[in-house]
């Protein structure tokens, strides 16, 4: 059977306060344990981990595989630059070159093969995925592992596993030089790699995901753990840099699932600056202890050693709470709310926040005391942590969980009495406009726009870009300095520097009076900018944000639009000489009737 016929084209150094031995964690509740298996082949060892959630019957055939031997001394028979490298043909055992690359066969016996199991995860660099004949249900035992990204197999050869250590050996592998293979590409190397053995063995999943992390980047790993911490000002969730502090990640993590930190409370805050917390001393009650508590994940009087990194201490990162001494991280931990150059390479930061910023502001701004030996100040009714959790995920799932987060608190926030519902006013140079929201369509969206008003962001802007018969565009904090070359450049979302918003495209038309979100080539990429729809233009719909729509002001719409200017290359439309400000721009509260009555009067 030929199956391998694989043919495919204050100081705040000062605010890392001491992290000294205190109460014991809770009952030790591990990470879960994983199925790795550790090939050992002619260049090295190459660790995979596997994806039964995606693949079980492949997962299951390999391991089946390798527990039987059938891969030992087989050897990599096809191998092609910059793209992969192909084994798992038994037939490579014989003396036989000419049929290297058609053997093997599933787990289930001689001429069996497996059906099919294609998936979500793509093909990219370290990926463990299933070599098979033209038709789709053909797999047997040869597989390949990339060696470089391409999403031209996705969908098509079923992805079971990655690489999460030995691409060193896979990268030697590759470069061998061999004899060319007739109808297939790719050359069968002259020295045979073999893959001398293979073991199984059970990892936790903190060891997967960091082995992973540091051989592809925390970002680049298909498994990551989201920790989330339940607040009395609401959820933060969190994500960590397996690469850049290993051991605070695992610290955090297993914390975490002890349930150490559940009771806990923030004793220290510096408004829209920082949070401190993780001190178990401050479930005593006794203020005079808070700060002074707390060890690793290892026990009473342990520590960790410091992991400094190039990670820059920017809004939303997590760092590390410590002595003055090196060495001394503990439990306590920062999350940060404004850029803190000052702790970078003397703190280790090995997490950021990926929702519930607004949770930790909210913390940040509660009266209390100050500290005057640390700086900062102890609220006087300390908000505490409730409960923590960890999961690992996807990123298509991180990304959906902190959207359905973001989702949940900005429905909350713009809930209104019933009878009643939120206006945006913009006074412009023109005169006033008056837009409606449509939260149920877009709630972050709307979220978004309403906390921008009441930051005061938009005002002194001006309408930046405007196209006759289309649209005017919008909300670029960039339009409030002096230099022109950067209006259309600038935003972010209401989370912070950098942030932008997850698309939440819906059923409204693009018509004349819409306001949508202005974004860049990523569907995901929208921060404060806006459009307001001139005319009727439906080839919007579905690939931009529409959120609300004016009710009153068309007419200061049509005013700004046709204003002369200077053309803006490469983008279309002109840049009003003179400018089109949005001179204030504030929420009101109006009556279902009174926006009802605007609508039918709407032009």
């Amino acid at each position: 059977m030929n199956v391998a016929r694989f043919v495919i084209a204050a100081s705040f150094e000062a605010m890392l306060l001491a992290a000294c031995p205190s109460a014991a964690s809770a009952a030790d509740a591990g990470p879960a344990r994983e199925t790795v298996a550790v090939m050992k082949t002619t260049q090295g060892p190459v660790t995979l981990r596997f994806f039964p959630d995606k693949a079980p019957e492949h997962v299951k055939n390999f391991l089946s595989h390798a527990k039987s031997g059938l891969y030992k001394k087989t050897f990599f028979h096809r191998v092609m630059k910059d793209f992969m490298i192909q084994g798992g043909d038994p037939n490579t055992k014989d003396d036989d070159p000419d049929n290297d690359g058609q053997g093997g066969h599933s787990y289930k016996g001689k001429s069996s093969t497996l059906k099919s199991e294609f998936n979500d995860t793509p093909h990219l660099r370290g990926v463990l995925s299933m070599a098979r004949e033209e038709g789709p249900d053909t797999a047997g035992s040869q597989f390949f592992i990339m060696v470089k990204d391409n999403s031209g197999l996705d969908g098509k050869y079923t992805v079971f596993g990655r690489v999460i250590k030995g691409m060193d050996a896979v990268d030697k592998i590759v470069e061998q030089p061999g004899e060319p293979i007739p109808g297939a590409g790719g050359v069968n190397p002259k020295e045979h790699q073999y893959i001398e053995d293979i073991t199984v063995e059970e990892w936790t999943v903190d060891d997967v995901y960091i082995s992973e992390a540091r051989e592809f980047g925390s970002a680049n790993c298909l498994r990551q753990p989201m920790a989330v911490l339940e607040t009395s000002q609401g959820e933060i969730g969190l994500t960590f840099f397996g690469d850049k502090a290993p051991e605070h990640v695992r610290n955090f993590l297993q914390h975490c699932r002890s349930g150490y930190y559940s009771g806990t409370c923030f004793h220290r805050v510096a408004p829209d600056s920082l949070v401190q917390g993780g001190d178990p001393n401050t479930k005593n009650q006794d203020p005079a202890d808070d700060g002074k508590g707390g060890h690793s994940w290892k026990g009473k009087d342990t520590f960790l050693k410091d992991e400094f990194s190039d990670q820059k201490h920017v809004r939303g990162v997590v760092t590390m709470a410590r002595g003055e001494g090196p060495d001394s991280a503990g439990s306590q931990f920062l999350i940060l709310l404004a850029d803190k150059p000052e702790l970078d390479g003397k703190s280790s930061a090995f997490g950021r926040v990926i929702f519930g910023i607004e949770a930790a502001e909210a913390i940040s701004r509660q009266p209390g005391d100050e500290l005057p030996a640390s700086g900062g100040i102890r609220p006087k009714s300390m908000p505490a942590i409730s409960g923590t959790r960890v999961e690992y995920l996807t990123p298509k799932k991180m990304e959906g969980a902190a959207y359905e987060a973001e989702k949940r608190r900005a429905i909350e926030a713009l809930k209104q009495q019933k009878g009643k519902q939120l206006v945006a006013v913009l006074e412009t140079t023109q005169g006033k406009i008056y837009i409606r929201f449509y939260p149920d369509k877009a709630p972050v969206h709307v979220y978004n726009f309403m906390e921008h008003i009441k930051s005061g962001l938009y005002e002194g802007t001006y309408f930046h870009r405007v196209m006759k018969d289309f649209m005017i565009q919008g909300g670029d904090p960039n339009t409030k300095d002096e230099d022109p070359a950067n209006d259309g450049q600038g935003g972010f979302s209401y989370k912070g520097k950098g942030t932008y918003l997850k698309a939440e495209f819906n059923d409204i038309d693009h018509a004349r009076g819409v306001l949508s979100t202005a974004r860049s080539e990523s569907p995901d990429s929208a921060g404060s900018q806006f459009f307001i729809m001139v005319k009727d233009n439906s080839g919007l719909n579905w690939k931009y944000t529409a959120f609300g729509r004016v009710i009153s002001g068309m007419q200061v719409v049509d005013k700004i639009v046709s204003q002369p200017g200077t053309d803006i290359p490469g983008a279309g439309g002109v840049n009003p000489k003179v400018k089109q400000l949005i001179k204030k721009a504030s929420i009101e509260v109006w009556a279902d009737s009174k926006v009802s009555q605007y609508e039918r009067k709407r032009e």
